[in-house]
């Protein structure tokens, strides 16, 4: 099984920021400027910063990251297909990291269905 418990949080408390943990995570950048980083473009782009469609900007435009599509694999699978890269990988109403195969997370979404995921490297 390809998962590892990971908490990205600066506190490790296990809050509803997936968003941010995720992208802090696979990007390498401070938690905190993530956070702003998601409120700027909210902003900018007049939308949810943790809706799907506003996140999705910052990280195709902005980080130019290429983004595809799952097309009805789980997460385990589409870790499994790229072991040798960091992925940032979203299901319903959740995003996570895959690093080199293993998906780091505070819970478990491997058996959960992707809807889309980006390769940061």
């Amino acid at each position: 099984m390809p998962y590892k418990y990971y908490n990205q949080n600066p506190f490790q408390l296990r809050l509803q920021d997936c968003v941010t943990r995720a992208i802090s995570r696979a990007l390498g950048i401070d938690y905190f400027d993530v956070v702003a980083m998601l409120y700027q473009n909210g902003k900018f782009n007049e939308c949810d910063d943790l809706c799907v469609g506003c996140y999705s900007k910052l990280l195709t435009h902005d980080f130019k990251l290429p983004c595809f599509y799952g097309n009805g694999k789980t997460v385990e699978e589409v870790a499994n297909d790229f072991p040798d890269k960091i992925l940032l990988i979203r299901v319903d109403q959740h995003l996570t990291t895959s690093r080199f195969g293993e998906i780091e997370d505070i819970w478990d979404p491997s058996y959960k269905i992707v809807d889309r995921f980006w390769i940061v490297e």
